[in-house]
């Protein structure tokens, strides 16, 4: 697919050719004019957001505001008395995500418990649901409770009804973040995820006690991926470019919206320095020693 601009200054070049290059990868009846502007749109908000706040596909991990600090910390050992306190962990390819919560496993605390996208189901439901028997709506509403309950149910299994701390490994509110990338990059048509009528089906997130966003650059994912025995297939330069600005914009809109214990958390340290800073965070937050 060729450009046809050629004056507009309204998105970077970079950002357009990025745009084009997905949309060329589309199936010829999903390249049509609806998907094309609603992703331009979207690319074009994500890089002018970004640029108000200085930060871009360029930025390093060290010069993110705030690295490695708590966000509104809100200590949660009252809470933690009264009910179980969910987490999300999230970020980005080849952080260390599944190490990490296996590293945390080992521990054989009976009060963490870890969930692993806990939203799936909701692929299913968009697979076998006649068309339009649910509204985007609809399909937020239980994504969003099948995130809580999921954690909720594997805390009552271990008879706990309270205290527990339930980890979400990539929940609804990473989801949103990875599908923009993958709709961007021509993964996936605009129609699965978009009505024209309803908006967009994943713009919502769940009231999180905490978000711990792993954050590293493009080239330590792509490091980690030539030393790793298990590729992972969203480790192009295009892909992960998509996916870092879109993190670099959840980062800024979960601090605008006051997300209490927000953590911006830089994963390019060895594996065994990034679980003894986590477990850090994780003491400070919970109230308890992990």
């Amino acid at each position: 697919m060729q450009s046809e601009r050629n004056t507009d200054s309204w998105l970077s070049n970079e950002g357009y050719n990025l745009i084009l290059r997905g949309l060329s990868k589309l199936e010829p009846q999903h390249r049509d004019q609806l998907t094309k502007d609603v992703l331009l749109v979207e690319k074009f908000t994500t890089e002018k957001l970004l640029e108000r706040y200085g930060l871009g596909s360029q930025t390093k991990t060290s010069e993110i505001p705030g690295i490695d600090q708590i966000f509104n910390l809100s200590p949660l050992a009252k809470e933690g008395k009264k009910r179980n306190l969910h987490l999300e962990i999230m970020g980005m390819p080849k952080s260390g995500k599944d190490t990490l919560l296996q590293m945390l496993d080992t521990l054989n605390n009976k009060a963490i418990i870890c969930t692993f996208e806990p939203y799936a189901s909701i692929k299913n439901w968009k697979k076998t649901m006649p068309e339009d028997a649910l509204t985007q709506e609809h399909l937020k509403l239980a994504a969003t409770f099948g995130e809580f309950i999921s954690g909720e149910v594997l805390a009552r299994r271990k008879g706990l009804e309270k205290g527990a701390l339930i980890i979400h490994n990539r929940g609804f509110t990473d989801h949103s973040v990875f599908t923009t990338a993958r709709l961007m990059y021509g993964e996936i048509p605009l129609k699965d995820y978009f009505n024209p009528e309803q908006g967009w089906i994943f713009r919502t997130s769940m009231a999180m006690d905490a978000v711990i966003i792993l954050m590293q650059g493009i080239e330590t994912s792509t490091e980690r991926q030539n030393t790793d025995t298990r590729p992972g297939k969203h480790l192009t330069p295009d892909f992960l470019t998509l996916l870092y600005e879109q993190y670099l914009r959840e980062i800024i809109e979960l601090k605008n919206k006051g997300q209490g214990n927000l953590v911006v958390f830089d994963s390019s340290e060895g594996i065994e320095n990034n679980f003894q800073k986590l477990k850090s965070i994780l003491s400070k937050i919970s109230g308890k020693k992990i």
